[in-house]
């Protein structure tokens, strides 16, 4: 999706909500399954409020934001 949209302003970013114990696998795993979109690693809190109760992943999430 990232290739397909870039262009009309699509930015997919990968969010490893692993732990500190796998952040070192991360670019091992980008590599392995040709990840061609940022990976960032959030903050508890971030994690906590996208994710909420529901603790399962893979997920996805859709921010729409506009130019200023």
């Amino acid at each position: 999706m990232q290739q397909q949209y870039a262009a009309q302003g699509l930015q997919v970013i990968g969010l490893n909500v692993g732990g500190a114990d796998d952040r070192d696998a991360v670019p091992a795993y980008a590599k392995e399954f040709g990840i061609q979109y940022p990976l960032a690693f959030p903050d508890d809190e971030l994690a906590d409020s996208y994710l909420g109760d529901n603790q399962n992943i893979p997920q996805a999430f859709v921010l729409i934001g506009t130019e200023s």
